[in-house]
């Protein structure tokens, strides 16, 4: 068992935590201001603010080594930052211990005592807390009853799936009623179909409990389905802060616009005139759109972009009855067709240019090799600057 759990989950509550009404307890904010932290002279976080409100589920998103496990460790107390300050609550904690600041936090690992049986991992965390043996019981059952795991309190971890390790890990984060939970890429550990399912499981119980939680992932599907709010991170940097509808609708930059989307926004160098044409480009397109003048670059989502037969007037896979909002048409190659089972995805080339689109059923006679007739959406359309900063 690491030091770094020990601090945060198993230590007894200062008499400030044990006397906190139970709403407080679990609805504590959390505020960063300006805060940094540097190794030497790399740079991990930098000059980050952020509010998490109270009851909330925020999560940290961002590529490998983008600072988000930096920063979630200094709301934790197992780093300390190198300027800037940390409130939970009304309370200031930059530089407070681990285990005075009223948390929990789930690792990545689980971090469960292989040598105690899963009511021993449960009940640890209220050892040294002023619990009666009937009260400690009590908090036993109804957490193991809130994730389901009455059936395996008298098992041991090296006994259970990875599923149930990391239900047990949980019940051990919940079982204090902390002021907030801090989770660090729980589910990285679980194969494809479980971590969708226990990640479902996480917000739901998250929403009956009520508790702040911030959580870590570089998993932007996982981020969208649990989130209420997705802090973007990128090279220390907070990009966007917004919920999962906002940075998927309006991305803030190009970052942002490309990381979120599954497959991601395709991108246009473009040049704004009497129309806007993609440059550079062999054989010269130009759409009939209006963009901003200082417009450099233009964003499509692959689901913008429509498949139509010739002539292009007969569309084969558009949602809307109202063919105006549809730019005009142009030809380019179908590289590559994976089918998904409810949508294709397509690579399409246009030149210098491979791009995707995602749709819902393809026209007749359309396969790799053949040329298709390919129109944007206009009204989503994103335009980006020359520093590559959202146009709104």
């Amino acid at each position: 068992m690491s030091s770094e759990t020990t601090e945060i989950d198993d230590e007894s509550p200062t008499a400030a935590e044990t006397d906190r009404s139970a709403v407080e307890t679990k609805r504590a904010g959390i505020s960063l201001s300006n805060i940094e932290k540097s190794y030497g002279d790399v740079l991990a976080v930098e000059d980050l603010s952020l509010d998490v409100e109270p009851g909330e589920f925020l999560v940290l998103l961002g590529p490998s080594g983008c600072g988000k496990s930096t920063t979630l460790r200094m709301i934790a107390g197992l780093e300390t930052p190198t300027d800037g300050r940390i409130d939970i609550g009304d309370e200031e904690v930059t530089r407070t211990l681990p285990q005075e600041r009223g948390l929990s936090m789930v690792f990545q690992s689980y971090a469960l005592y292989p040598h105690k049986t899963v009511r021993g991992n449960l009940e640890f965390p209220l050892g040294k807390m002023d619990v009666s043996d009937e009260e400690r019981d009590a908090k036993v059952e109804h957490t193991a009853e809130l994730l389901e795991i009455e059936d395996l309190l008298d098992k041991k971890p090296g006994q259970l799936s990875g599923g149930q390790r990391q239900r047990v890990a949980v019940g051990r984060t919940i079982i204090r009623e902390p002021r907030a939970f801090l989770m660090d890429e729980p589910l990285s550990n679980l194969d494809a179909q479980l971590r969708v399912r226990t990640r479902f499981e996480i917000r739901e119980l998250q929403q009956e409990l009520g508790t702040t939680t911030v959580y870590v992932t570089h998993d932007q599907e996982e981020a969208m389905s649990v989130a209420d709010r997705i802090a973007v991170m990128n090279d220390g940097e907070l990009q966007q802060v917004g919920t999962p509808e906002e940075i998927y609708k309006t991305p803030t930059n190009e970052f942002v616009a490309g990381f979120i989307g599954n497959p991601p926004m395709c991108f246009f160098d473009v040049s704004v005139g009497e129309g806007v044409e993609l440059l550079p480009n062999g054989e010269s397109v130009r759409l009939d759109t209006t963009l901003p003048a200082d417009t450099e670059t233009l964003g499509v989502r692959p689901e913008d972009v429509h498949l139509l037969r010739t002539p292009a007037a007969d569309v084969a896979n558009v949602s809307r009855p109202d063919l105006d909002d549809l730019t005009n048409a142009m030809t380019c190659a179908v590289r590559v067709i994976e089918p998904l089972g409810n949508a294709y995805e397509l690579e399409l080339a246009r030149g210098e240019y491979t791009f995707t689109a995602r749709v819902r059923a393809l026209p007749e006679g359309v396969s790799p090799g053949a040329d298709v007739e390919v129109a944007f959406d206009r009204t989503e359309l994103h335009a980006f600057d020359a520093t590559g900063e959202a146009i709104r």
